[in-house]
């Protein structure tokens, strides 16, 4: 396969993954701002936070959509490069 195959195919397959577990991701960044001497999340768990929002903002404004163009962006020329170029990269230092 050539290098542009392995790359146009690459990316979006990383970009999908990436977009399936953004809210995982946006979780994470919060948890991460979380102060504990004033606690806006009653649980600070995963799960917790998850849930807060979810009930709170809604799955698609609190979890799925913060960050997403940005995330996809990055995963889609991350992964193009990283996964598609990796084979043709093996071969050369073999």
């Amino acid at each position: 396969m050539s290098i542009a195959r392995e790359m146009l195919a690459a990316g979006p397959g990383c970009a999908a993954a990436n977009g399936l577990l953004n809210g995982l991701e946006t979780t994470k960044v919060k948890l991460q701002l979380h102060d504990p001497s004033r606690p806006v999340y009653r649980v600070a768990t995963t799960a917790g936070v998850m849930s807060q929002i979810a009930r709170e903002e809604g799955v698609i404004r609190g979890l799925a959509t913060p960050g997403l163009s940005a995330s996809l962006t990055r995963s889609m020329l991350y992964g193009a490069y990283r996964v598609g170029l990796y084979a043709t990269a093996r071969d050369y230092v073999s």
